[in-house]
């Protein structure tokens, strides 16, 4: 199955090649996004300035708040996918979070005192 079969299946894609644009009435936590990424599984994670990280798998939406799902801070500006999967949240005033797609957990790194 080619990429964009593959998307248009999710209902991200149509024939006419045009955008899909999610809102918070879709089930986007916030809808100032800072960063977006589509991981190796096909879903979409979205960086949000005030609300944390939301996750669209092509059906449902899931919201990972600060503190409650291991995010140091609701504003997130940066995610990038490494070599084993794991997905890396930078945030405004709280480090950078790791999320282990095998586990399903955020692992906090704050933000040290250095010079």
């Amino acid at each position: 199955m080619s990429k964009k079969d593959e998307l248009r299946q999710k209902g991200r894609f149509d024939l006419r090649d045009q955008w899909t644009n999610f809102t918070t009435e879709d089930g986007l936590a916030d809808n100032d996004v800072w960063s977006i990424l589509e991981d190796r599984t096909g879903n979409l994670w979205f960086g949000t300035f005030n609300n944390g990280v939301s996750k669209y798998d092509g059906k449902k939406w899931f919201h990972y708040p600060k503190k409650r799902d291991g995010l140091p801070d609701n504003r997130v500006f940066s995610i990038i996918e490494d070599k084993s999967g794991n997905l890396w949240f930078g945030t405004w005033g709280g480090g950078v979070s790791k999320y282990d797609l095998d586990s399903s957990k955020f692992s906090a790194f704050p933000r040290m005192n250095t010079l």
